[in-house]
């Protein structure tokens, strides 16, 4: 959800006739895009960390 609102306000800022509009959105979505990779790759590490179960699945067909 505040992936989607973070880029929502990124456009907001592109439309609105702002200086520098185009740099800030290119901010915004890089700031967004790391998080999402950080955030994402320390999920397996920390729940085993902190003995999380997790189910391991199959990938289907």
């Amino acid at each position: 959800m505040i992936l989607g609102l973070s880029i929502s306000v990124g456009m907001f800022i592109l439309g609105s006739g702002t200086a520098h509009a185009q740099t800030l959105y290119s901010i915004i979505f890089i700031v967004v895009l790391i998080s999402m990779i950080v955030q994402g790759g320390l999920i397996p590490y920390l729940a085993s960390k902190f003995r999380v179960p997790m189910r391991h699945l199959e990938q289907q067909p």
